[in-house]
């Protein structure tokens, strides 16, 4: 009988072992921001029509690309997401800063761009989430 306690005590813990890893959470699969995003952009009040493409990493990396066939992207800089409001600001590899400020919505991310930090808005831009 002492016996069959013991293969009885077992079998429940590894029955309980195996619950409660079956139920282990997914991992956190980050913000929704994260991703690359495409479409395009345009000068003043110029319809959009250039090429735009922005890659938004983990820890705040930002990378941008005016060619939207680009695999790595031609200025990196930082970004920051608060609530629905974007905005990053990178330094091409060429030189020059610039900035990008927009809203989120769903998968679509739309704004403005400028020179420097303080984006004075250049133009507009419109990208969508890959």
């Amino acid at each position: 009988m002492r016996a069959t306690q013991k293969v009885l005590f077992c079998l429940f813990l590894l029955a309980g072992s195996s619950w409660l890893a079956a139920c282990k959470k997914d991992q956190d699969p980050g913000p929704a921001i994260v991703g690359t995003w495409v479409g395009q952009y345009g000068f003043r009040d110029q319809a959009a029509g250039n090429g735009y493409k922005f890659y938004v990493r983990d820890g705040g990396d930002f990378g941008v690309s005016t060619d939207t066939t680009d695999i790595t992207p031609a200025g990196q800089g930082t970004w920051n997401l608060t609530g629905t409001a974007f905005r990053a600001t990178y330094i091409y590899a060429t030189g020059g800063t610039f900035s990008v400020l927009g809203t989120l919505n769903g998968n679509t991310l739309d704004g403005s761009w400028g020179d420097g930090s303080q984006n004075d808005n250049r133009g507009r831009f419109l990208v969508r989430k890959k």
